[in-house]
């Protein structure tokens, strides 16, 4: 199943839906860590990866989560959801570094 990666700039707004959104991405199938060489690795703040069946079900699982985080986030009275750029694509193994990477949990 190929591999995917996410990346995004929510538009800053007070109160914050940041955690709104990433839960609802994570709900969908995206992922905040990768495991590569028997370690969990960080993405990037606001990166997520996740497998997916092809292009259409990666960008479909994204507008899902949007749209079910932009309607937690008024039932919450949390800042609009307001997703400034995104960017999908199928994740190579190019290159892994961060400095929050941790044995993997068993």
């Amino acid at each position: 199943m190929p591999r995917y990666l996410l990346t995004y700039d929510l538009k800053t707004t007070n109160p914050d839906p940041r955690s709104i959104v990433r839960t609802q991405l994570q709900d969908a199938g995206w992922h905040v860590r990768v495991n590569k060489d028997d370690l969990s690795w960080a993405y990037p703040n606001t990166t997520m990866g996740g497998p997916f069946d092809d292009d259409d079900a990666a960008v479909a699982a994204y507008r899902s989560a949007i749209r079910n985080a932009k309607a937690e986030a008024a039932r919450q009275g949390k800042g609009a959801v307001v997703i400034e750029k995104v960017y999908i694509t199928r994740r190579t193994e190019v290159l892994f570094e961060t400095d929050d990477k941790r044995p993997i949990a068993g």
